[in-house]
């Protein structure tokens, strides 16, 4: 009968299929760790992409917002980055007042004026008699 030799495998070879062991479990850890963030957080990065969404909305809305409004020629003025223009829509000061292209102001109590040839108003509900360019950059 022959001796069947058993022989131990050699530091090496267990070297190596510890190291592939190893790396295995190092991209399966990685790739569950990634799955559980991102489904944690998508919600959190979608609902941070709409306000900053939201922000620059706020932002282009301000600065297209008229500093001043006047009446001038029987005509509503805005002045908007320094540069005057015919009123096209109602404006809403800072202190509630509407101030409507027909020159009527509509104040938050529900009293009416109506601005005359050289009377206006900034944006925070001041009658002024005179344009002050005012610009404001963003």
């Amino acid at each position: 009968m022959a001796k069947i030799k058993h022989t131990r495998p050699s530091r090496k070879n267990l070297s190596f299929v510890s190291t592939i062991f190893l790396i295995a479990l190092l991209i399966i850890g990685f790739v569950g760790g990634y799955t559980v963030a991102k489904v944690k957080y998508i919600a959190k990065i979608a609902l941070i992409s709409v306000m900053l969404s939201d922000k620059d909305t706020q932002l282009q809305d301000l600065k297209n917002r008229p500093t001043e409004i006047m009446m001038e020629r029987n005509t509503m003025m805005e002045m908007k980055n320094g540069k005057i223009i015919p009123m096209t829509k109602q404006v809403v000061l800072n202190n509630g007042e509407q101030v409507m292209p027909s020159g009527v102001v509509i104040k938050p109590q529900g009293d009416k004026i109506i601005l005359k040839n050289g009377q206006g108003m900034n944006m925070d509900g001041v009658m002024t008699t005179n344009w002050t360019p005012v610009s404001v950059e963003f």
